[in-house]
């Protein structure tokens, strides 16, 4: 039981980290290439709470991605520890 219900919390986390790493790369990829004409056309102070925008979902990212990894981590060493 305990088993199926961290699956299920790495699913959900791994979900929420996969749509907002969705929501980054959308975000960024109006930042270079032709479609950076428009995000050079934005005002400074537009330009800013973007790019803050972009800071603050990475590090979104980052903290899902942590707890993932100290989920599986705790779950492997478990294993170890039960063979």
């Amino acid at each position: 039981m305990a088993t199926e219900t961290v699956n299920q919390d790495l699913r959900e986390q791994c979900n929420h980290l996969d749509r907002k790493l969705a929501q980054l790369e959308a975000l960024l990829h109006a930042t270079y290439g032709v479609s950076q004409e428009g995000f050079d056309a934005m005002a400074a102070e537009l330009r800013d709470n973007y790019m803050w925008a972009c800071s603050d979902l990475a590090g979104e990212c980052r903290a899902l991605a942590n707890h993932v990894s100290t989920v599986v981590y705790q779950g492997d060493r478990a294993q170890a520890n039960a063979l």
